[in-house]
C-alpha cells in the first residue's frame, strides 16, 4: 500500500521529498515503480520541492533519474558510505558547519 498526504503540505515547510530505495530498486523491471517514480518528480517539481532519489546502484538507474529530471540522487554508484576521516581524506578539509 501507498499513502501519500499532500492536504497538510501547506502548512509544513516542506523542501524536498525523498523517494524510497524500494522504488529505485525496482524502477528498471516494473511499470508501476516506474510510473510513480515519474509522478513523485512531477509533482515535486511543479511544487518547487527537490527530489532525491535514494539507493542508486547502477549506471541504468542513474540514467533514468536524470532523464525523469530528479534533482538529487544518492546511493552505492556514487560511493559507499564513509568515516568521517575517510571522507575527509578523499574529498578535502573538515569544515565546521555553523549552528
Amino acid at each position: 500500500m501507498c499513502r501519500l498526504f499532500l492536504g497538510s503540505r501547506n502548512n509544513l515547510p516542506i523542501t524536498e521529498i525523498k523517494i524510497d530505495r524500494s522504488f529505485v530498486d525496482k524502477l528498471l523491471s516494473n511499470k508501476q515503480s516506474d510510473t510513480l517514480v515519474k509522478a513523485i518528480i512531477a509533482i515535486g517539481s511543479s511544487c518547487h520541492m527537490k527530489v532525491v532519489a535514494e539507493g542508486v546502484e547502477t549506471i541504468e538507474q542513474h540514467q533514468k533519474l536524470k532523464e525523469y529530471h530528479c534533482d538529487l540522487l544518492q546511493g552505492y554508484y556514487f560511493d559507499k558510505p564513509l568515516m568521517i576521516d575517510d571522507l575527509v581524506d578523499r574529498y578535502g578539509e573538515k569544515k565546521t558547519l555553523a549552528s
